[in-house]
């Protein structure tokens, strides 16, 4: 039976300064709903006349997050940390900072809340940012009735604005691709538009998936980078070679990430423990039912439409 939906309503979203929460925001808006979120900084909201409701503070400031809880349909919880210094640094926002909003909501009796958490928390032993995002899924469920709770994990997202995935297009642009991993892993992605779209599902629809949702393009057996290249190729019209670089070549480059990143006291997604990630063989997401949703946009056309952003933006240079 088809679900109900609302036509409009207030969806509270945090990290909307970031890749994935500013398209969500933009989605959101073009669907009818009122948007409140929360951000550490305006400044970074950029420029122009914004049409939501902004609450300035940061994960650990109650009182903004009550207010910005107050009144809300839904929270869509997309803020967290991709990178840190320190092991503590995923863990303060990946599960400290979901607690705190997820208690606010509770306070604030919000009818719904989306955890945006990732695939890798299927996996918490393969590094620090993995196993941030699994402690905040189980702390944001000992907090939250299993009716209210969604847990999105979406796979490897991409698109246009993206600048952790900069590196893998600009890569699949030259002649032959150098890339790190093997050649049996299977990978699954999603381009931002299809995932932020499965969100505004998430958040309008009268009845949720149970528990955990897992965000693909919907290819079941996930990519093999030669897929991913063959693909990448098609989209330029023209063939690309392969090389995957061994692991203990790129765990050597991660030592130096470290040291560099320490030095500069600035964090890199690039590190030790995200080589256990990088060359983990099953990354696939198991293929979700969502009301409303299916994804569009398969590899080819995401990667298409995402090198022609950056070359647009000046972010790559013109073929």
């Amino acid at each position: 039976m088809p679900v109900s939906r609302s036509s409009s309503k207030l969806i509270g979203v945090t990290g909307a300064t970031g890749f994935v929460g500013s398209h969500l925001v933009s989605a959101l808006q073009k669907d009818g709903h009122k948007v409140r979120v929360l951000v550490r900084d305006r400044e970074k909201l950029g420029g122009g006349d914004k049409q939501f409701d902004i609450v300035e503070g940061d994960l650990n400031n109650q009182d903004a997050l009550a207010t910005f809880c107050n009144g809300v349909d839904c929270v869509v919880h997309v803020a967290g940390a991709i990178a840190g210094l320190m092991r503590q640094d995923f863990f303060d926002v990946n599960e400290t900072g979901s607690k705190n909003v997820a208690r606010a909501a509770v306070e604030a009796d919000v009818p719904r809340f989306i955890l945006v958490s990732s695939l890798a928390a299927r996996q918490p032993q393969l590094s620090h940012y993995a196993a941030s995002k699994d402690a905040g899924e189980k702390t944001v469920r000992d907090i939250l009735p299993q009716e209210r709770l969604i847990i999105a994990r979406p796979c490897a997202v991409y698109g246009e604005g993206d600048k952790a995935t900069l590196p893998l297009i600009k890569a699949l642009t030259q002649r032959v691709a150098v890339l790190p991993g093997t050649k049996h892993q299977q990978i699954s992605w999603v381009h931002v538009k299809d995932l932020v779209s499965a969100l505004v599902c998430l958040a309008q629809n009268d009845d949720v998936p149970d528990d955990v949702v897992e965000i693909s393009d919907g290819k079941q057996s996930g990519y093999l980078w030669s897929e991913m290249t063959a693909l990448a190729g098609s989209a330029q019209g023209r063939k690309i070679g392969l090389v995957l670089l061994p692991r203990f070549i790129v765990s050597f480059a991660a030592v130096f990430a470290d040291v560099w990143a320490k030095i500069q006291q600035k964090p890199d997604v690039f590190s030790r423990k995200k080589v256990n990630e990088i060359y983990f063989d099953d990354w696939v997401a198991v293929p979700c039912d969502i009301d409303g949703w299916a994804p569009k946009i398969g590899f080819e056309q995401g990667f298409g439409d995402t090198l022609l952003w950056y070359q647009q933006n000046g972010w790559l240079p013109r073929a």
